[in-house]
């Protein structure tokens, strides 16, 4: 699996970089799933870029988004409000959804907002399979 910067050309389909302002995202395709690897702040400066990803992967042949959130330093409702757009379009295309490794300050958000309960997780899904 290569990573490439999606700003340039890539010759990669597979995997990309981007950054926001206080965001880099980075996406990796293996087996119909794609993993988005989240860095840095969600936020009404970075919202942007999560949609622009989004997007893309809704016209994708993905069957499944993992989010791993694990490197989110903070994360406010607009970002938040990403995560359950992204959950939705998810739902919409026929994709599963979830979210892996939540830093402890998304993970208190998710908490605090009732959220928490509504996504589903990655290392929950691993354990019924097995894994």
């Amino acid at each position: 699996m290569s990573t490439a910067d999606h700003a340039t050309s890539s010759s990669s389909p597979s995997a990309h970089d981007r950054k926001a302002a206080r965001l880099s995202l980075r996406t990796v395709a293996r087996a119909g799933r794609v993993t988005v690897f989240l860095a840095g702040e969600l936020d009404l400066a970075s919202r942007p870029l999560l949609d622009d990803v989004l997007r893309e992967l809704a016209t994708d042949s993905t069957r499944a988004i993992v989010f791993d959130l694990s490197a989110v330093s903070f994360m406010d409702s607009t970002g938040l409000h990403g995560i359950l757009a992204a959950k939705d379009a998810c739902a919409e295309n026929d994709c599963q959804f979830l979210v892996a490794r939540a830093s402890s300050q998304v993970q208190r958000l998710l908490e605090v907002t009732g959220v928490l309960n509504e996504l589903p997780r990655w290392e929950d899904e691993r354990s019924r399979q097995g894994r």
